[in-house]
Order: C-alpha cells, then sequence, then structure tokens
C-alpha cells in the first residue's frame, strides 16, 4: 500500500479506500471514487423470467431525480449522486461508514433486450429495473409450405 495520505482522511478510511482500489483493479468491479474518496458499489440482484431480465439495485436514500439510468444493447448503466450533509469544521469522527457523491454500477445484460421498452422505478429504496427480452427466432425450425 502506498505511503500517501489524502488530506483528512484517517488512517482506517485509507487503507480501506486502498484495499478497494486494489479489489477493484483486479476483479473489475464498477466501484468508483465519491467526491468524500470514500467508494461505493451499490448492491443488485440480477435475474431472467421467461419474457425479461430484472434488475434489483440497493439507492437507500437516493431520490429518483439524481438517478441516471442508460441502455446499451449489452449493459445497463446507472449514474447517481447522493448529498448529504457537512459535518461542522471542528467535528471528530469516531466512524465513517455512509458515503455522498457520485457514483456509478454497470451490469451486463446476458441477453439481448428491447431497449426502447425498458421500464424502471423506484420502491422502498429499490431501483426496480425491467428489460424486455427479444426472442431470437432465427435458430428456430419453422415449417414453410411449399407451392
Amino acid at each position: 500500500m502506498g505511503q500517501s495520505k489524502k488530506k483528512g482522511r484517517t488512517p482506517h478510511a485509507t487503507m480501506r479506500y486502498e484495499i478497494e482500489s486494489m479489489l477493484k483493479q483486479t476483479l473489475g468491479q464498477e466501484t468508483l471514487a465519491t467526491q468524500e474518496g470514500h467508494l461505493h458499489t451499490p448492491q443488485a440482484d440480477v435475474y431472467e423470467t421467461a419474457n425479461e431480465i430484472i434488475i434489483l439495485m440497493d439507492l437507500p436514500g437516493i431520490p429518483k431525480e439524481n438517478i441516471d439510468l442508460y441502455v446499451y444493447k449489452d449493459r445497463v448503466l446507472m449514474e447517481a449522486r447522493k448529498k448529504g450533509k457537512k459535518a461542522p469544521k471542528n467535528a471528530r469522527f469516531h466512524c465513517i461508514e455512509r458515503y455522498f457523491g457520485k457514483f456509478q454500477r454497470s451490469i451486463d445484460i446476458p441477453v439481448t433486450v428491447h431497449t426502447g421498452k425498458v421500464e424502471a422505478h423506484m420502491q422502498n429504496g429499490v431501483l426496480i429495473i425491467c428489460l424486455p427480452k427479444i426472442v431470437d427466432r432465427r435458430g428456430q425450425k419453422k415449417r414453410v409450405e411449399v407451392k
């Protein structure tokens, strides 16, 4: 780990930042540093039904107005901003675990989806993204009448 210490960052926060940075590089996680120097990767579940891919992403305390959602042919990108109150200048922290600032999460989509029909909504701090699948019929056998 490097010897440099960011101004205002506790030794614990510095070590956590460096460990998570190494994990990000090693595992390819889509974690970004926020303005305050903390790291955050929102937890997500991805599952598939017969007709769609569903993504559930935990975003507690983030209003829907602060969420930008993009869908590409094989990827969903969520960018969000979480605002918080600044502590008084003379405050002495004993624990810093909450995150504030900008962050993003990218998730690969395992099948082709109809990007024009994607729907998303927030429910109790969970972003629910519904991606309708496009059925590829090119590999299916179909009888053709010979005239």
